[in-house]
């Protein structure tokens, strides 16, 4: 049984060309040597331009998806081979991580990684990036179920929400934004959205405690 993690329209994206002659974003890209089209949207960084952005407040958190993407690569699911991640991001690309592969520990190791992968300058073996939708990448998966996790969603127990829904290809999608829920796009392809808890939950601490949840479910089914 493989688990297949999808951090949902992540807010993980290079500058886009509406953005590029602004004050904030010259300044950034000037500091690395770089081309704005070449780094990445960051909050903390651009604030003031990303004011005129659609959907500003959901977008440039590379920060947040490297949280995420370092709890769910850091679990013994993962490190097992059981787990299979991808990466949705707002703009819909998919970035695809080979099984195994650990991505850097250091944000500014990733962020480096990011940029050149996103832009086309390097061809990177352990990570895959292709221009489609939430939809054909789910299609192309063939998944028997996709869970949403969201606090919107109905509050569930882990026993309840592992036995009901997940299956021999299950898809386990999270949001890798920082407020807001899903889009209606990746709402119609959802088969349950579940919450686990009453409290408002940081993307990185869902995929933490859902990984473990499935680990304690597969040990159930098949004890060492």
């Amino acid at each position: 049984m493989l688990l297949y993690v999808v951090l949902v329209e992540s807010a993980l994206e290079l500058v886009p060309q509406q953005l590029w002659g602004e004050r904030c974003v010259l300044s950034s890209a000037k500091n690395k040597g770089k081309h704005p089209s070449q780094i990445l949207l960051d909050r903390s960084l651009h604030h003031t331009a990303m004011l005129k952005l659609k959907d500003g407040l959901r977008r440039g958190r590379p920060d947040l998806v490297h949280q995420a993407v370092l709890t769910v690569t850091g679990t013994p699911a993962y490190l097992r081979g059981e787990v299979k991640l991808y990466i949705h991001t707002y703009t819909n690309l998919v970035i695809e991580v080979v099984e195994g592969t650990r991505l850097p520990k250091s944000y500014f190791r990733f962020q480096g990684l990011m940029e050149k992968v996103l832009s086309g300058q390097e061809e990177e073996k352990l990570i895959r990036v292709e221009k489609i939708g939430f939809k054909e990448l789910i299609d192309r998966i063939g998944a028997e179920t996709v869970i949403g996790f969201s606090r919107r969603g109905v509050l569930m127990k882990p026993e309840e929400w592992v036995s009901k829904y997940v299956r021999e290809k299950s898809v386990l999608a999270i949001g890798g934004f920082p407020r807001g829920g899903f889009s209606q796009e990746v709402l119609k392809r959802l088969h349950a959205v579940v919450s686990i808890h009453e409290m408002p939950l940081e993307s990185h601490v869902v995929l933490a405690r859902v990984i473990y949840d499935y680990e304690r479910f597969r040990r159930q089914i098949s004890p060492l």
